[in-house]
């Protein structure tokens, strides 16, 4: 325990940046040691044994402020930082779609949940016409802008359980790091009515790696304690499972593959990645100093060259049977 406390403090001191605190002490259980409540604050991560299972009281706070918000407004405010910071998908998806003779030029796309045109731009870049479905008004704003060189994208207000397609038009619907938040059954009769016959399904999520790096560790650790709902809608926890996809698609009538994917981002790149989440305090919230000064210490501590890379995996999920 007393090794643990000294790497944290550690941490907390080098590079010449220390926290604001209040001068309020703990005494740490099991050791002879006072934690100041800054340093209590980050030996709550779930990676160090004080916390005994306890959630963290920032999360306690700021969670019951993001349950009133509807799942549809949830990235109203993070929109100029998603369109900077979240990951684009590699165009390596289109090629192994047309590989598996999902997808062609001349396949008809429905982008559903198409946020601010990441997914949809690599169809487009294809040569595909897209129909962007999107109920969130600033996100949907912000992918006709994205995606304003391209004649062939179509912006719709719709959502995953209405799209407002016409029925059986749709060759291919795609939803890209959107489909945990449908209703599933809902979601699924609509597919059903939209897609033309032989039409297929193509879900993705650019998947943040948690553990392939000390920096992605700690990143992992920081969601984990200023996360406001940040294991709930984790899509880790809620879609990336065979019995998810054996229950929308059917069981054995799907296939997957993934492709590797990264970002390299200075701090400030790191800060508005962080903020393009809708599970963290906003920036205005009197914990996102806080949140950023320990993104800070953790930025330092494992940077190279100025720079720390964030690694994903494409995860793709397809069926050729209507769902």
């Amino acid at each position: 325990m007393i090794l643990l406390i000294k790497k944290l403090r550690s941490l907390l001191t080098t590079e010449g940046i220390f926290f604001e605190t209040e001068g309020i002490t703990k005494l740490c259980e099991n050791a002879k040691c006072k934690l100041t409540n800054s340093e209590i604050r980050i030996f709550a991560l779930p990676h160090f044994e004080f916390s005994h299972g306890r959630e963290h009281p920032v999360s306690q706070f700021v969670s019951k402020i993001s349950k009133k918000m509807k799942t549809t407004e949830r990235f109203s405010d993070r929109v100029a930082n998603y369109v900077k910071y979240r990951p684009d998908y590699p165009f390596a998806v289109v090629e192994k779609l047309k590989e598996e003779k999902v997808l062609s030029e001349n396949s008809v796309i429905s982008d559903v949940g198409s946020g601010t045109g990441l997914s949809a731009k690599i169809f487009l870049e294809n040569g595909n016409e897209v129909f962007g479905v999107e109920p969130n008004k600033e996100m949907r704003e912000a992918g006709e802008k994205f995606l304003e060189s391209f004649g062939k994208y179509h912006s719709i207000d719709g959502t995953a359980e209405e799209t407002k397609l016409e029925n059986n038009s749709i060759d291919v619907v795609i939803a890209g790091q959107a489909f945990h938040w449908f209703d599933r059954e809902k979601t699924k009769k609509e597919f059903r009515r939209i897609l033309k016959p032989g039409g297929w399904v193509v879900l993705a999520w650019n998947d943040r790696r948690t553990d392939s790096s000390e920096f992605l560790k700690a990143y992992e650790d920081l969601l984990k304690m200023f996360g406001t709902d940040y294991n709930k809608v984790n899509h880790r926890n809620v879609n990336l499972n065979e019995n998810v996809f054996d229950d929308f698609f059917g069981k054995n009538k799907w296939k997957s593959f993934s492709v590797e994917n990264f970002q390299d981002f200075n701090f400030e790149g790191a800060k508005g990645r962080l903020f393009s989440s809708s599970y963290v305090p906003p920036e205005d919230h009197p914990d996102s100093k806080l949140m950023t000064d320990v993104l800070k210490k953790i930025f330092l501590r494992y940077q190279e060259n100025g720079f720390v890379r964030f690694e994903y995996d494409t995860r793709v999920y397809y069926s050729g049977v209507r769902c």
